[in-house]
């Protein structure tokens, strides 16, 4: 009897001890450094506190090139259990991730994401990445500027007519104002604005639209802005000395520029850096872009439960999400990401601290939202930028000329057209979700 007490203590003790070393790998761009401790490792620290039976231990190997360091470690058979993913696509080409669908269905927390979140990660009914962040992406407000003109400022509810007029009637370079930071992401976004049936670079959920009237006439506009000229960069010389700083953000944090584009993730700087009043109005029409991060868990990891768990915690989970407002209130700061989930006490939480108007407004309508296509569209790289236009310039290049060139753009807008979405196809015939 002595003898079996003596066994079963140890094998006790023996199940004690595995149970608190699972060990998961875990790769981010966004830890900094050990020194800095910024707020991603004090969310980890924060996991293992909560988590005793987990370590989670940062794999620096993963740096640089990000594409390419995953590449080499999958190769030496070593993927991180858990790592952001530069595009979904791209991590199911090389087979690195798992099939994660039963682990969200188990999850009833996973289904109060918004389908802008969770949507994206869905290809043929399977769930293949884990929502990291939430941004909005649209145009910041210098309110102002239209006080100083006796107008009213642009809201939540500005039309495409609006972005216009204003285009038009603040273009005083002469005086110190401009009417906008930079005007590229026009061609992005422009057909979403113009035609609801229309996505993010003009997708419609089964192909591109690139010879539509709509994409036409955001290259149309954006090309008569840079040579009004109407954004900061295309000032000549003697006017650009007049504005404060050397590039479009100083202009704008001076105080100089009626509307820049940039995402909510800009809310913290701006905050500190801009001397007057603005508000986040998004794109005119309502229908706002969103921007989602994405982490993978390992296809080979031995341990996915607690994997999914981890990948949770430091994104849209509940319980992580409130230690991430903790923390950024300690550090006197906002968190980048919005909240993923409709969590009433996560959302009043959340809003108690981030008092940007517009952009609790539009959150309120995220599911009318356009989902930014780079990391979730198969082929949307070479669909949008690299693929090789018979003129010998890349897509992405030529569209950039068509702006800010001589390029007609209208001349080779069906052969734009048939190749960005033959790019579609090739990369998703390649992943099996079209024949």
């Amino acid at each position: 009897m002595k003898k079996f007490l003596v066994i079963l203590a140890m094998t006790m003790l023996v199940i004690g001890l595995s149970a608190q070393t699972v060990t998961l790998k875990y790769a981010n761009w966004n830890l900094g450094t050990a020194e800095e401790n910024n707020i991603e490792r004090q969310m980890i620290a924060a996991f293992m506190e909560t988590h005793p039976n987990i370590v989670v231990k940062i794999d620096d190997r993963i740096t640089g090139d990000w594409p390419a360091a995953l590449a080499a470690a999958a190769a030496a058979g070593g993927l991180p259990d858990v790592f952001m993913l530069q595009t979904i696509p791209g991590a199911l080409a090389n087979d690195w991730v798992m099939d994660i669908s039963a682990l969200a269905k188990a999850d009833k927390e996973y289904s109060t994401l918004p389908k802008v979140v969770s949507g994206a990660t869905v290809y043929n009914g399977k769930t293949f990445a884990v929502p990291f962040a939430l941004h909005m992406m649209g145009y910041f407000v210098n309110k102002d500027v239209f006080e100083g003109a006796n107008a009213k400022a642009p809201t939540t509810a500005w039309k495409l007519a609006d972005f216009t007029k204003i285009m038009k009637d603040y273009n005083q370079p002469a005086s110190g104002v401009l009417p906008l930071s930079e005007e590229v992401q026009i061609v992005d976004w422009y057909a979403s604005a113009a035609n609801p049936k229309m996505g993010y670079f003009t997708w419609d959920g089964s192909k591109f639209n690139l010879n539509s009237k709509e994409f036409l006439e955001g290259i149309a506009l954006a090309k008569s802005l840079w040579t009004a000229p109407a954004v900061w960069e295309a000032q000549p010389k003697d006017i650009k000395d007049k504005f404060p700083g050397g590039w479009h953000g100083e202009a704008w944090n001076n105080g100089n520029i009626a509307l820049r584009w940039d995402g909510t993730w800009a809310v913290p700087d701006i905050t500190k850096l801009a001397k007057f009043n603005w508000d986040f109005i998004g794109v005119p029409g309502g229908r706002t872009i969103i921007v989602n991060d994405y982490v993978g868990i390992a296809n080979g990891t031995k341990r996915p439960a607690e994997a999914y768990e981890f990948a949770k915690w430091m994104s849209w989970g509940k319980e992580g999400f409130l230690k991430r407002l903790q923390l950024a209130a300690k550090a006197n700061t906002l968190p980048s990401t919005l909240p993923m989930v409709t969590d009433k006490t996560v959302l009043d939480a959340y809003f108690k601290v981030q008092t940007v108007p517009g952009v609790k407004a539009l959150y309120a309508t995220l599911d009318k939202g356009v989902v930014e296509a780079f990391k979730w569209l198969p082929g949307y790289i070479p669909a949008r930028w690299d693929g090789q236009v018979k003129a010998g310039q890349k897509i992405g290049d030529l569209l950039w000329n068509s702006v800010r060139g001589d390029v007609k753009v209208a001349d080779v807008i069906d052969e734009l057209n048939t190749l960005s979405n033959t790019k579609y196809k090739e990369a998703a015939r390649k992943l099996g979700f079209i024949k």
